[in-house]
């Protein structure tokens, strides 16, 4: 259905801008990502799945308080999707609790834990990783979504010991709330 193109094309993740360079097999492309990838596996709950990733890829056109609702929202699944995958692959983690700046194990069931999770630390085939929501880091000079590095658990210290001021062990850096 044409109507719907211009939105499916939005939820899919294409900003304006990006959809100037695409071809018509590029669009139709991306429209199937979307229904495979993210719409079926919702199954019922497709509708809110397709209005949530159009809202948090137009969040920047939402003024203030709903561009953080979207980013908290967005920040939020996010979340709950590497604790997912994480579980389902039988991987070990820990998580830091923002409230209570203490680790604490995967086991410990505790209500609302993505509004909770500063960082998160997973060992997997050797490699030791730590997730690390909302940080400002050197690098970049400025706040991140989120990033992930090479390190354990006490490795993410205060100040200048802390891993996130080692480029080496950098392994990527991530938005979660504006998609452009």
């Amino acid at each position: 259905m044409e109507d719907l193109k211009v939105g499916l094309l939005t939820a899919s993740g294409l900003s304006d801008k990006a959809l100037n360079y695409l071809t018509k097999d590029d669009k139709i492309l991306a429209i199937k990502g979307l229904i495979e990838e993210f719409l079926e596996p919702a199954g019922k709950s497709f509708i809110d799945e397709l209005v949530y990733r159009y809202l948090l890829i137009k969040g920047d056109a939402l003024g203030g308080k709903a561009r953080n609702l979207a980013g908290s929202l967005g920040e939020r699944k996010f979340l709950r999707t590497l604790l997912s995958v994480l579980n389902l692959a039988g991987i070990e983690y820990s998580w830091l609790d923002n409230e209570s700046k203490k680790w604490i194990d995967k086991s410990k069931k505790v209500e609302g834990i993505e509004r909770r999770i500063k960082s998160i630390h997973w060992v997997r085939s050797k490699s030791n990783r730590i997730l690390v929501m909302n940080s400002n880091i050197p690098i970049v000079k400025k706040n991140v979504d989120f990033l992930i590095l090479d390190g354990k658990a006490e490795d993410l210290k205060t100040g200048k010991k802390s891993i996130i001021h080692s480029s080496q062990k950098l392994h990527c850096i991530g938005r979660v709330k504006r998609w452009h």
